[in-house]
């Protein structure tokens, strides 16, 4: 069976890049949760406006539709990471709900003086103005793995690997 590693947390805490290596590390398939998002939402984004819950429903259902996308159950699928924000109990809850294969969520956690200069550093239609309401609206799932993502990438990875031994190797006989 496969598992799905989420990386979640706010704007610029490292999701997509600390997604694309882990998945390397681990020889898994990557999603890019930013490719799920409708035209609308990313416009609302770029003009400063955050997304609601109910902004987020269809994004929802088509990240848990490219997960299912790949059958849980044939084994030569192997893993799936996913870069996604994850901000709200609604995102979380909605993927554990629709998603065939159990998640696994890794936080990436930083301050906000941290995001908002990855932030202003780079192009992305999330606005730097709009990283307060970000960290406002930050639930961190309860369970998973907690990462200080201001620590170097290979720390991170380093880290999140350890974490994750015992998931990777499966049940002991």
């Amino acid at each position: 069976m496969s598992n799905i590693f989420i990386i979640c947390g706010v704007s610029a805490s490292g999701k997509s890049t600390i997604g694309r290596l882990l998945a390397a590390e681990l020889n898994a398939v990557f999603l890019e949760g930013d490719d799920y998002h409708s035209d609308h939402n990313i416009k609302k984004m770029t003009s400063n406006i955050p997304l609601t819950d109910k902004d987020r429903v269809d994004w929802v259902h088509n990240l848990a539709h490219a997960i299912n996308a790949f059958d849980p159950d044939n084994s030569n699928v192997g893993n799936i990471v996913l870069s996604c924000s994850a901000l709200t109990q609604f995102v979380q809850t909605e993927l554990r709900r629709r998603c065939k294969a159990p998640i696994t969520w890794i936080k990436l956690d930083l301050p906000l003086d941290i995001a908002l200069k990855r932030a202003k550093s780079r192009e992305h239609f999330m606005p730097p103005e709009l990283m307060a309401s970000q960290f406002a609206a930050w639930c961190p799932p309860s369970d998973g793995i907690g990462v200080d993502a201001v620590q170097s990438k290979q720390d991170i990875i380093a880290h999140i690997m350890t974490a994750l031994q015992p998931k990777l190797l499966g049940p002991t006989s």
